[in-house]
């Protein structure tokens, strides 16, 4: 965070306004529209709304801003994509370089199936629409799979916390089945399951970070409204466990190389640096 810089903020290239809801103190995050990169990773301050404040808003108060919470869904599917102002990008958690251990050898993983997402039936909770959906029919199929692990697990929170033993139970999965939340996209859990080494089956993102994950080839989609789909996906890479240790391995390799913290970091300064030629030949021509 940007706190407590004072005269010394001039000698920075960027600052980085990197918070968890920047319309709670423009003191927190104003230092100029030439330097500012904002980092908002709110759940659910979609950017169309007036949720982001004037002293954050891009172009005339900050150079960039990234938004996580991207897309607007309802009951677990999508809904909308907001209209945002100039100069608003989406952004999604990455990988840490904490949470990459040796990976478990197929042969030696446990747990067939796991699913450790959360639900819930009460309204307005993240845990319901399709997290519900999928953790109800995956529990009413679990007994048709030997080795299946449906469990609401959580990594002691939320935020990238580490926790070795819950990725140690994700790590000796083969099949691993995550979704996105109720109301909005992108997850901590999604990035967890894949720095695993296990094939991971995800419900339908519309958030794109490049380079794009490709259905099929580094994950496994399925429909979080469609039982069928969803069970029939399960069953049919549980009886092909070679095309599920190859997705699984493509996955792995691909989110490694491409999208780390580090990956993240190198593209929202790409995107800064260009947002600021722009902004210079605009001022050049005016």
């Amino acid at each position: 965070r940007s706190v407590g810089m004072g005269r010394y903020k001039g000698r920075f290239d960027f600052i980085i306004c990197h918070n968890q809801e920047v319309g709670i103190s423009p003191q927190l995050c104003y230092h100029g529209p030439q330097r500012l990169i904002v980092m908002d990773w709110h759940d659910a301050k979609f950017c169309d709304r007036t949720g982001m404040k004037w002293w954050v808003r891009p172009p005339a108060h900050t150079l960039i801003y990234f938004k996580r919470a991207w897309i607007v869904r309802d009951k677990g599917v999508f809904a909308r994509q907001p209209k945002c102002p100039e100069r608003v990008h989406p952004i999604d958690y990455a990988l840490f370089d904490e949470w990459l251990m040796p990976t478990v050898p197929w042969a030696e993983r446990r747990y067939s199936v796991l699913c450790s997402i959360r639900n819930s039936t009460r309204p307005g909770s993240p845990y319901g629409g399709g997290r519900h959906r999928v953790v109800t029919w995956l529990r009413e199929a679990r007994h048709r799979w030997s080795g299946a692990l449906i469990q609401p697990l959580t990594n002691m929170g939320a935020g990238g916390c580490f926790d070795r033993d819950y990725f140690s139970l994700l790590q000796f999965a083969r099949i691993i089945v995550t979704c996105q939340p109720a109301f909005w996209e992108t997850d901590w859990r999604t990035w967890e399951s894949l720095s695993t080494g296990a094939m991971v089956m995800l419900d339908q993102v519309e958030t794109r970070m490049e380079p794009r994950l490709v259905p099929g080839v580094h994950f496994v989609r399925y429909d979080s409204s469609n039982r069928t789909d969803l069970l029939s996906k399960v069953e049919y890479y549980l009886q092909h466990p070679r095309e599920a240790e190859a997705i699984a391995t493509a996955g792995w390799h691909f989110v490694v190389h491409h999208h780390r913290a580090v990956h993240r970091m190198d593209r929202v300064l790409a995107a800064a640096l260009r947002a600021r030629r722009e902004q210079n030949a605009s001022s050049t021509l005016a």
